[in-house]
């Protein structure tokens, strides 16, 4: 199977690994020569700005880039005729946001649901995993807000490992809100990291819980968490 990875970053690049280790043919687009020192690919194009009909002649193109200004109508003007299947990576925000990042998620979710071809829309929490972890950005932070909402969060072995089942067993129209069965209160969880890591604690300011918790029951039908909780944890 040829699969296109558009974004080969935190989650693509390791995705890619594991489809070529599998044996699948891998293209992909990033930006840094850097990432690709001694990885395989069957093809490297080092520019997403202008797609050529490689990335665009796949059994699978995964849309894996960050949302920016004008991104949808770019990717209107990409030649679809050759793709069998888009798997596009959103993000949890989109279930409550009303930002402009957003919105540009939920106007791109509505085109791939459209496009007249078969689809698949994930919508990761969180990432953490791999020496990423927010708690790092908040340590000794103060007045910080939403301390009392719930976490939705998911490592990034648990992204790739559920981007991988939609291909092997070939899911189609479904979306997916990928998160795992943890919902401490952000305060609890990101404290316990800093305490861990004898990192300066972060100060919430008092307020009542704002958040929502994120439902993983759909993804659980398909796949399981190999990271189902993560709190104490070194990721």
């Amino acid at each position: 199977m040829k699969v296109s990875i558009c974004g080969l970053g935190y989650i693509g690049l390791p995705l890619a690994k594991s489809l070529a280790t599998l044996g699948h043919e891998v293209h992909g687009t990033t930006r840094s020569k850097e990432k690709l020192k001694n990885f395989p690919l069957s093809e490297i194009l080092l520019s997403p700005d202008s797609p050529s009909a490689n990335i665009t002649k796949c059994d699978v193109l995964v849309l894996n880039i960050p949302p920016f200004e004008h991104q949808l109508e770019w990717f209107k003007t990409w030649d679809l005729t050759h793709v069998e299947k888009i798997i596009f990576i959103s993000s949890t925000s989109v279930l409550h946001s009303n930002g402009r990042s957003g919105d540009v998620l939920k106007s791109e979710e509505d085109w791939v649901r459209s496009c007249g071809l078969p689809w698949v829309v994930i919508r990761p929490g969180g990432l953490l995993g791999h020496g990423r972890h927010p708690g790092k950005y908040l340590a000794g932070k103060t007045g910080l807000k939403g301390g009392q909402s719930p976490v939705n969060l998911i490592h990034a072995d648990d992204v790739v490992g559920f981007i991988l089942t939609v291909i092997e067993k070939n899911l189609v129209s479904e979306d997916f809100d990928l998160v795992s069965d943890e919902h401490h209160t952000r305060e609890e969880f990101y404290s316990d990291y800093c305490r861990r890591m004898d990192l300066p604690m972060p100060v919430f300011s008092p307020e009542e819980d704002t958040g929502f918790i994120v439902s993983n029951e759909k993804i659980k039908i398909h796949y399981q968490l190999k990271f189902p909780t993560m709190l104490g944890k070194s990721l």
